[in-house]
């Protein structure tokens, strides 16, 4: 989990792995753990360099699948995760308020029926 504090309010983001990875022990799941973070942070820079052997290859499959990560799921590989929240959140709004809303061409098929 990070947290933000903006104010007088604080807001939390979850961050689950994809693809799921399990650990042999809890030491190293907290080592992938915070791999996972800093590349979904950080991935625009090259920090696998920096990283022991075992995070390292972990980091470098992270890399291939945000490479084969669909266009719609870019928002979990910004920097700023409140920020890339807020976005999706905003675009799911607008996703429902043009379901609900009747577009132009139905209101004319409907006039028409009459």
């Amino acid at each position: 989990m990070v947290r933000t504090k903006n104010g007088q309010e604080t807001q939390v983001v979850r961050m689950e792995s994809h693809p799921p990875y399990i650990c042999k022990s809890p030491l190293e799941a907290r080592h992938w753990g915070a791999t996972y973070a800093l590349y979904r942070f950080c991935n625009g820079i090259q920090l696998n360099r920096v990283l022991p052997p075992g995070p390292r290859e972990y980091w470098a499959e992270l890399a291939a699948e945000h490479k084969k990560a669909p266009s719609h799921q870019s928002w979990m590989y910004d920097a700023d995760p409140f920020a890339a929240r807020k976005a999706v959140a905003d675009r799911q709004e607008r996703a429902a308020k043009k379901k609900k809303s009747p577009s132009k061409l139905q209101g004319r098929l409907l006039l028409n029926r009459s």
